[in-house]
């Protein structure tokens, strides 16, 4: 899925689930964000790379290079430090780029996307409208963001950069990974199908989304951990250790 498709689905959610989203990209317990559609704005809460740039400041000795390190330092493309500490966004709402790095959704659009819908239809392609708004809107009701920093990392998209950082390398789609957390989701929302159509009939009560969402965002920080700890030597995988691919098949049996 792409940026389009979140456009996309950012539209659904703003006809089906009116006044759910955030206001003015402003943090709120009652409102969220499902969808990956704002890019770089600073201080917007659906922002996700201004989100997973604000992560990366906080956590800047994560991102501190290695003294003896292989991989030449990369230069930077304006005066000044490299470390993420001063990574700033101009007043045209672009920032300056030290090494080449893409925003990571832990939890990505597409994977948390498609659960919904397989969760409510069966059918990861599929709309069930009723129920799909119903999922959808408590896990908003109850402030869960997408693009929140919690579920956001910023990644070398260079694997030669990924390597000196150990850190996973980021380039693009990862089908693999996602259809990994796709999975994760899936078994979170295990039943809601039925028990969502039981309360819209009037025979129970409503689904506890307050849980779901404290299970989607512990999803993220165990796979955080993961993404973090990729940089040991003893977890690597074969040639292609430092992709999220590679991360994906690690904790398909590890996790």
């Amino acid at each position: 899925m792409g940026k389009t498709t979140a456009a996309e689905w950012h539209g659904w959610d703003s006809e089906n689930l009116a006044d759910l989203h955030l206001t003015e990209g402003k943090k709120a317990k009652d409102k969220g964000c499902l969808t990956s559609h704002q890019g770089k704005k600073k201080d917007h809460h659906c922002s996700y790379h201004w989100q997973a740039f604000e992560k990366a400041r906080a956590e800047n000795a994560r991102y501190a290079w290695p003294p003896k390190s292989e991989v030449p330092t990369p230069r930077p493309k304006q005066e000044g430090d490299w470390d993420p500490a001063n990574w700033v966004f101009s007043a045209s709402t672009g920032h300056r780029t030290y090494y080449p790095r893409e925003a990571h959704h832990i939890v990505p659009f597409e994977s948390l996307t498609c659960a919904t819908c397989t969760a409510t239809c069966g059918d990861r392609k599929t709309k069930d409208v009723r129920k799909l708004s119903a999922l959808r809107a408590g896990l908003l009701q109850n402030g869960y963001n997408l693009n929140d920093r919690s579920n956001m990392a910023y990644l070398p998209a260079s694997p030669a950069h990924a390597r000196a950082l150990q850190l996973p390398y980021h380039n693009g789609r990862h089908g693999s990974y996602s259809t990994y957390v796709e999975k994760e989701l899936k078994k979170i929302f295990a039943g809601a199908q039925e028990a969502i159509q039981k309360h819209l009939d009037g025979q129970g009560t409503e689904p506890d989304y307050d849980k779901y969402v404290k299970k989607i965002k512990t999803l993220s920080k165990t796979l955080y951990l993961a993404i973090t700890q990729a940089r040991l030597p003893e977890n690597r995988v074969k040639g292609d250790h430092d992709s999220l691919k590679a991360l994906a098949r690690r904790m398909v049996t590890s996790f």
